[in-house]
């Protein structure tokens, strides 16, 4: 019966990791295949127990960031924000800003701050509001018969 020595086992192993097929003898996930999206929830999974089981050590990380770069930090938390609640990407959220010039696309304002405005039931993006209509409009409840008979009192008792 023929053996290979360990010297041959190593050459055989460093000819298998040239060639981009050793996944070595222990690897559970040998011949397994994953798609990067797949790859990506499966690091974020892992990413969010570190986070909740060194929650100093995450807050410590997070500080030092801040210090470091505060604009770039309250850019990635926009970002993050943005992605999380209207799924919309910052480079989007840029571009709607751009088309309107800055300007609130309800009143036609130059505010100092422009609001995403949605449609609560479809979470539909309308469009970028300033605060005074944003208020407005949710005061109204999105219903544009509230928002008629508004008009018609204001133009009744004026």
């Amino acid at each position: 019966m023929y053996r290979r020595t360990t010297e041959q086992n190593k050459k055989h192993s460093d000819l298998l990791k040239a060639a981009g097929r050793w996944a070595g003898s222990k690897n559970p996930n040998f011949g397994n295949t994953i798609t990067k999206d797949e790859k990506r929830q499966k690091d974020n999974i892992r990413q969010k127990k570190w986070s909740n089981k060194n929650l100093e050590k995450r807050r410590e990380i997070d500080r030092r960031s801040y210090r470091k770069d505060p604009e770039r930090s309250k850019r990635n938390a926009k970002k993050k924000w943005l992605k999380r609640e209207y799924n919309l990407s910052y480079e989007q959220y840029q571009l709607m800003l751009d088309l309107q010039n800055g300007i609130c696309a309800c009143c036609g304002n130059t505010p100092n701050r422009l609001v995403i405005d949605h449609n609560h039931q479809t979470s539909k993006i309308r469009g970028l509001i300033c605060d005074n209509c944003n208020f407005g409009i949710g005061h109204f409840s999105d219903s544009i018969e509230r928002l008629e008979l508004a008009i018609k009192y204001l133009k009744e008792r004026n």
